[in-house]
């Protein structure tokens, strides 16, 4: 792992492993984890999925994943997938 700038990508803050840049925080504050450069606020990879533990309802925890088609969804079970 290397924390450095201009390494792979270009001029902003880059956290890299070997060749791979892994999260990448561009000019201006925008940031993407396993994309190569991000065009929003916050950008991740196509393999990446968001899980958001300990989310408290009446029946138990919840997580909150992004579902296949792009949409978040609400469920029982941890987030899985591609």
């Amino acid at each position: 792992w290397s924390i450095g700038s201009n390494i792979v990508i270009g001029v902003g803050l880059e956290i890299n492993e070997g060749a791979t840049n892994r999260v990448y925080v561009a000019p201006g504050g925008k940031v993407s984890i396993g994309a190569a450069s991000p065009n929003e606020g916050l950008e991740m990879g196509a393999a990446l999925n968001i899980r958001i533990p300990n989310i408290k309802s009446t029946t138990g925890v919840r997580y909150v994943c992004v579902n296949t088609d792009g949409n978040l969804v609400s469920q029982a079970a941890a987030c899985v997938g591609t």
